[in-house]
């Protein structure tokens, strides 16, 4: 019997650590589908400590991507994805591009020569990618890179028992989704408030003041405090 080859999955999300960490969930899902897999994450290098952290994850990549407000890459970035290419090369079998609007890492999938590209359906990468699906914007993020993962996933032909492994995966994140919203504590926003000012009787003001009066300091410098009758003998 031939020994089932394992499968090779890149995942690249040059994004914000926030982001970052969203993705992990769809990396633990893939890795439950294929428990043999070889993973790789590509990351921006301000978020590549992340990688080092995720038991998941067998290779890093830390690149300097373009900042994600620019629309065109300088020569640096051109250099970098040759270089990188090289790297990359028939040494994985799929590529997923978790983020939105990612034409770097696109390029970069593309001049690799990485045979699967699965993405969503976007102007700026869509014509990298080998299979596209449409991006839900009501989903959380989270569940929008797992829905890439069940496309990949496909695409590797998995298991029926892996296939599970992965509905499981989106259930467990369904649920803890759902726990949170129940445990958000409503009473905090009120709890905490102070309690609103009420209007004072203004000849309370005026009884203060007297009592002030009676008992703080004197206007010629002598202590308003009680005098000893021996005092001035």
């Amino acid at each position: 019997m031939t020994a089932r080859v394992a499968e090779r999955i890149l995942i690249c999300r040059p994004d914000h650590l926030g982001d970052v960490l969203l993705t992990l969930p769809a990396v633990a899902a893939l890795r439950a589908a294929f428990p043999g897999a070889y993973m790789g994450l590509v990351l921006d290098r301000s978020t590549a400590d992340v990688a080092s952290r995720c038991p998941d994850v067998d290779e890093r990549f830390a690149l300097p991507f373009p900042p994600l407000t620019h629309t065109e890459a300088g020569t640096d970035w051109v250099r970098e994805v040759t270089d990188t290419a090289k790297d990359l090369r028939d040494r994985y079998d799929l590529v997923i591009l978790s983020r939105p609007e990612d034409p770097w890492s696109a390029q970069l999938a593309a001049a690799a020569g990485i045979p699967l590209r699965v993405g969503y359906a976007m102007p700026g990468s869509e014509c990298f990618l080998t299979h596209a699906i449409p991006l839900r914007e009501d989903l959380h993020a989270a569940m929008q890179t797992l829905r890439l993962a069940q496309e990949a996933a496909r695409c590797l032909g998995v298991s029926p028992a892996g296939e599970a492994a992965m509905t499981e995966s989106l259930r467990s994140l369904a649920q803890v989704r759902s726990y949170r919203r129940l445990t958000k504590r409503p009473w905090r926003s009120t709890c905490c408030r102070k309690p609103p000012l009420r209007a004072r009787d203004p000849s309370s003001c005026n009884r203060a003041r007297a009592g002030r009066s009676r008992t703080g300091p004197r206007s010629d410098g002598e202590s308003s405090g009680p005098r000893s009758d021996d005092g001035g003998a």
